[in-house]
């Protein structure tokens, strides 16, 4: 968080607004503060999750998280 700068790779985060762990608005500044520097930030909050939220166990959120990260790797031409 504190040393973003213009060299920072895309990014992807993935969090549950009832995370205990990480706030959205840590995530939320994280955000601001990538874009202020011209950096890439995907920002998915998932409404009512937890931390840890998007596990295998938890088929619909694997699911889900799994297709934006395809989504966002294949934007970067990392992925066809």
């Amino acid at each position: 968080m504190h040393n973003i700068n213009e060299t920072m790779p895309p990014t992807i985060v993935f969090l549950g607004t009832n995370d205990e762990l990480i706030p959205v608005a840590t995530a939320e500044e994280y955000k601001r503060r990538m874009e202020n520097n011209g950096r890439r930030c995907d920002l998915h909050l998932y409404s009512g999750q937890s931390h840890g939220f998007f596990n295998y166990d938890n088929r619909e959120y694997f699911t889900k998280t799994v297709e934006e990260m395809d989504a966002f790797l294949v934007s970067l031409d990392f992925l066809k």
